[in-house]
């Protein structure tokens, strides 16, 4: 699967994505772009997802007639990220083109 990082997506976390090919927005000069804007133009690239922990873009995109899904993490943090890589896979493994999928995640602290 084609998967492009948002800005705000670590791209520590492209090496547990194993199977995908994962390419940040920088990488490709867009990381000006706005949502609708790259969105697009990920589109036109081929791009199947776009992973992003942007918390409004579920409200401000319609993923109707896209051929692009979007997977919106509950965070930007890699250290937290790298607890919930299975689930980002498997969340990977189901979506499918024109669907908005969230990965939650806790913000409470464990105490020990």
């Amino acid at each position: 699967m084609r998967i492009l990082f948002d800005n705000n997506v670590p791209r520590g976390l492209r090496q547990f994505l194993k199977g995908h090919k994962t390419v940040l927005s920088k990488e490709l000069g867009w990381q000006s772009l706005k949502n609708g804007i790259l969105i697009a133009e990920a589109e036109k690239e081929g791009f199947e997802v776009l992973i992003t922990a942007d918390q409004n873009i579920c409200y401000q995109q319609n993923l109707n007639k896209r051929k692009i899904a979007i997977l919106m993490l509950g965070t930007n943090k890699k250290k937290t990220l790298l607890k919930f890589v299975d689930k980002i896979l498997n969340e990977l493994n189901h979506i499918k083109t024109g669907q908005y999928r969230e990965i939650q995640i806790s913000s409470a602290k464990t105490k020990f």
